[in-house]
C-alpha cells in the first residue's frame, strides 16, 4: 500500500505551486484538501474529499481511502512548518507519509520585507496563548507570527507592544501572493483598522 502523499500547495496563487507538487497531486486517485485546493485538480479525474478538520472520523476516512487508491492531502504552505502535517503525524508512522514541499508564506513575507530567515524564530498563536511569545521576544530575533481569528494581527500588536517589542518595528502581511496582497508598516503601535485574521505579523530585529 502506497504512502499517503502530504503535498504543500504553497502560500496561496497557483504561481507559486511547485511543479514536483502538482505532479504528485495529479497522479492521485484521491484527493483530500480545502476546497480552494481541490478547484485547481477539478479535471485531474481524482476523487476530491473535503478536508473538514483533526476529528477521528476525518482520519479514518484519509486511512480507508489510502486502501482504496492513491491519496494525496493537500495542505496550505510547506507541510513542514505548522500544516495539517503535524495532525497526520499523530496518527501515521513515517513510512506511511510522503511528504511534498511547498512554498510558506513565511518565506514569502521574508523576502518581501528583506529579512533573511538564518537567525529568524517563526511562532504561531493559533489556538495559543500570547504569552507562549514573550521567550521569543526576549532574544532580539526577527520574530514571524502567524496569527488566527481570536490572535488577530491588532491584538497580536497590542501585546507587542506592551510586552517586550515597544521599541521594535513590525509588520503585517496578507494574503501574499494573490491579487489583493497587501504588506504594511512599519508600525511602532499597534495596528489599527481591518486586517485579515489568518496574516502574518513579523517583528524586525532589535537594534
Amino acid at each position: 500500500m502506497e504512502p499517503i502523499r502530504v503535498i504543500g500547495m504553497g502560500p496561496g496563487s497557483e504561481e507559486y505551486l511547485l511543479p514536483v507538487s502538482r505532479d504528485a497531486a495529479l497522479e492521485c486517485e484521491i484527493l483530500f484538501g480545502a476546497q480552494r485546493h481541490l478547484d485547481l485538480f477539478e479535471s485531474s479525474g481524482a476523487e476530491r474529499r473535503e478536508l473538514t478538520g483533526a476529528s477521528d472520523g476525518m482520519i479514518a476516512a484519509i486511512a480507508e481511502a489510502r486502501s482504496q487508491g492513491r491519496t494525496g492531502v493537500l495542505v496550505s504552505g510547506d507541510p513542514a512548518l505548522y500544516s495539517y502535517l503535524r495532525v497526520l503525524q499523530r496518527h501515521f508512522s513515517r513510512s506511511d507519509l510522503a511528504i511534498y514541499p511547498g512554498v510558506s508564506s513565511i518565506h514569502v513575507a521574508a523576502c518581501r520585507l528583506g529579512i533573511s530567515l538564518e537567525d529568524a524564530i517563526i511562532a504561531s498563536v493559533h489556538g495559543r496563548e500570547l504569552s507562549d511569545l514573550d521567550r521569543s521576544l526576549t532574544t532580539g530575533a526577527p520574530l514571524f507570527i502567524l496569527t488566527d481569528k481570536s490572535n488577530s494581527p491588532a491584538r497580536v500588536t497590542e501585546y507587542l507592544s506592551t510586552n517586550g517589542a515597544g521599541s521594535r518595528q513590525y509588520h503585517v502581511c496578507e494574503n501574499l501572493t494573490l491579487p489583493d496582497e497587501r504588506v504594511s508598516g512599519p508600525f511602532r503601535d499597534p495596528v489599527t483598522g481591518e486586517h485579515q485574521s489568518l496574516s502574518i505579523v513579523v517583528v524586525e530585529a532589535m537594534k
